[in-house]
């Protein structure tokens, strides 16, 4: 059964794009309207770069909360080797091996701190929950996103990424 591009192609004279496009019928679109999910939705919208820049702050505070407290690591090694493979590249695989050692070491440390664990939910609930607690400043608008936090699902497994060992 040997098929050719030509057995697909010039089949019919005209060829048409179709757009397919929801529209609320009979009942529906007076339902919506009182629901006020697109007004919610719309405002998720507005809300999402304000309540995002401020996560992203949180994550900026807790990096530099930790990384303030690492005076338990000797630097010297990785500064040693650094060196030396500026002067020979052929030691490329050796700086990579300490490299991975340190990371470790970093992501280790952001680990164990118990901030990490609201951190790096999978969604920000429980964060969202702790910052109307603590911060009522910013409250209007995480209580858009309070009982919707699935709205941020990407943007955490992103910054937990921050977090991982990993190259």
């Amino acid at each position: 059964m040997d098929k050719k591009m030509s057995d697909f192609t010039g089949q019919y004279k005209v060829s048409h794009t179709l757009k397919f496009e929801l529209r609320p019928v009979g009942k529906t679109a007076e339902t919506l309207k009182n629901s006020g999910l697109l007004e919610q939705d719309f405002k998720r919208a507005e809300d999402y770069p304000k309540v995002k820049t401020f996560l992203d702050a949180k994550h900026k505070e807790f990096l530099q909360k930790v990384l303030e407290k690492i005076t338990d690591i000797d630097w010297q090694p990785l500064a040693e080797q650094i060196s030396a493979f500026q002067k020979n590249r052929d030691l490329k695989s050796d700086l990579e091996k300490i490299q991975k050692s340190y990371r470790k070491k970093i992501a280790d440390k952001f680990q164990k701190d118990d901030y990490y664990k609201i951190l790096a939910e999978s969604t920000p609930s429980k964060l969202f929950k702790q910052i109307l607690k603590y911060s009522p400043e910013t409250a209007e608008e995480i209580k858009t996103f309070a009982n919707f936090a699935c709205y941020f699902k990407g943007y955490q497994e992103n910054r937990i990424n921050i977090y991982k060992d990993d190259n």
